[in-house]
């Protein structure tokens, strides 16, 4: 430490100890990874990703048009969407089988036959584990427990109905929705009953998990929040209509979910009350809102752009026909499959079209997006993967120009468009033009701590410096 007295500087230093520097080193360090970007996924685990259903990925995305890497027929049709975990990728048919093929080359690892066929529900993947929902032809249904490397079963479980329902896995239980009206809660490791909500009508959405809720809907017209440790209803709200596959997305103590009304709804996390409603010219109670960066994606007979405070129009893309497939957000663009057999890629800010990539029949499936590849499903049976040249004129998909301005931050809800914080950037052809934009999040954070680091080292060898004189 040091006194000024009359003028003159006397410095009295004391020794920096190993303690000492060692907290400092510490010290900065905390900083450092204060000041990082939040990690990105290296997965995608089940249908819309996340338990919250926001439908994004922290991960890269495809930024230029993308090419086939390879394509598996599987030996149905496919509305289920895939999980992509640890290089496989997991997917249901409409051939009763389970397939988990390599995610880079598509070869087919294993594949488990359920015994009756695979609708819209998808897998997830936990701890080792996939589990997934199946139909019989009786009808009844069941939930699947699988070993994820092998395919070997583990355990199953009975419904008396289909299970189109995907299902959501947290806290050793795994929570699901069946035709036969009920929303189940079953033991992770053994497929035991934890409890069962008797909705009374068929209940095809699947279930979000937050903070101790289950949000899910129901044909009923309602949306429902369940006490995740014993069923109990919270509240309940009713929609103008069905709600047919819709599963909800909860993010930032906001739930949204379409209705057969042709309604978008955002409702209260904690008490279901009403906060907006927004009128679309379709059905929105089958696809799945995504969310992210304050704004909600819904796919129905066209693409809707939400502002998600207030239900405001953001934008609407119009595609020559509707569909079911439920968007996922990567990058700042967003992803989704429609009936016109094209899976479509937009500037999640604007709406503009960045490519289009023709499949062989039209998409149910939602895509799932891992490390620059995007994951697919068709109603010929066809699992795609599509992977991105970054160059905009390259690619076996149709190509649009796409403007050298850079986007917003949607997946961590940046709008620093001008530097800063958060840069943005254009990802450069071979010739030097600007291919599609590309979002790389700036570590302002760590370059401070580091600087400041170096600076109090310095200080203090300079002080011992002194002390010595």
């Amino acid at each position: 430490m040091f006194e000024l007295t009359a003028g003159f500087a006397r410095f009295r230093v004391a020794w920096l100890s190993p303690v000492n520097l060692l907290f400092l080193l510490v010290f900065f360090a905390f900083l450092s990874s204060a000041g990082q970007s939040e990690p990105v996924d290296t997965d995608w685990s089940r249908f819309h990703n996340h338990l919250n259903n926001d439908g994004v990925n922290l991960g890269a995305g495809l930024l230029g048009a993308p090419y086939l890497v390879w394509v598996y027929s599987t030996g149905g049709r496919i509305e289920s969407s895939p999980a992509v975990v640890d290089g496989f990728v997991y997917i249901g048919s409409y051939d009763g089988n389970l397939y988990a093929l390599n995610a880079s080359t598509g070869s087919k690892i294993w594949s488990y036959a359920t015994g009756g066929w695979i609708g819209y529900s998808s897998p997830t993947v936990v701890d080792g584990v996939v589990y997934i929902g199946s139909n019989d032809r009786t009808p009844t249904g069941k939930v699947h427990a699988l070993n994820a490397s092998s395919g070997s079963k583990i355990w199953n479980y009975k419904i008396n109905g289909w299970v189109m329902s995907s299902p959501a896995v947290v806290g050793g239980a795994v929570y699901i929705g069946g035709e036969d009206g009920k929303v189940y809660a079953l033991n992770a490791s053994n497929g035991s009953k934890i409890w069962i909500y008797d909705i009374g009508y068929v209940v095809y959405s699947s279930p979000a998990v937050v903070d101790g809720v289950v949000y899910i809907g129901s044909a009923d017209y309602k949306v429902y929040a369940l006490n995740a440790s014993n069923g109990s209803k919270i509240w309940s709200y009713t929609t103008g209509y069905t709600i047919t596959g819709a599963a909800p997305a909860v993010v930032d103590g906001v739930v949204y979910i379409g209705s057969d009304d042709k309604k978008v709804y955002a409702l209260n996390a904690t008490n279901g009350k009403e906060i907006w409603t927004y009128l679309t010219d379709g059905w929105v109670g089958t696809a799945s809102p995504s969310v992210s960066g304050g704004v909600v994606y819904v796919c129905g007979g066209k693409v809707y752009a939400l502002n998600a405070a207030t239900g405001s129009e953001v934008w609407v893309y119009e595609t020559p026909a509707g569909g079911y497939s439920s968007p996922a957000i990567v990058q700042g663009i967003i992803y989704f499959g429609r009936f016109d057999n094209k899976v479509y890629a937009l500037n999640a800010l604007d709406g503009s079209l960045i490519w289009t990539y023709p499949t062989e029949s039209y998409l149910y499936s939602s895509p799932a997006v891992v490390d620059g590849v995007l994951y697919i499903g068709d109603y010929a049976g066809k699992v795609y993967a599509l992977s991105s040249s970054n160059q905009v004129e390259t690619g076996v998909g149709e190509a649009v120009a796409v403007e050298d301005t850079p986007l917003q931050s949607i997946q961590n809800g940046l709008s620093n468009e001008n530097g800063g914080a958060s840069g943005d950037y254009l990802v450069k052809d071979d010739d030097g033009s600007s291919a599609a934009p590309f979002l790389v999040a700036g570590d302002l954070g760590l370059t401070l701590a580091v600087a400041a680091l170096l600076l109090v080292l310095g200080v203090a060898a300079y002080l011992v410096f002194l002390r010595k004189q």
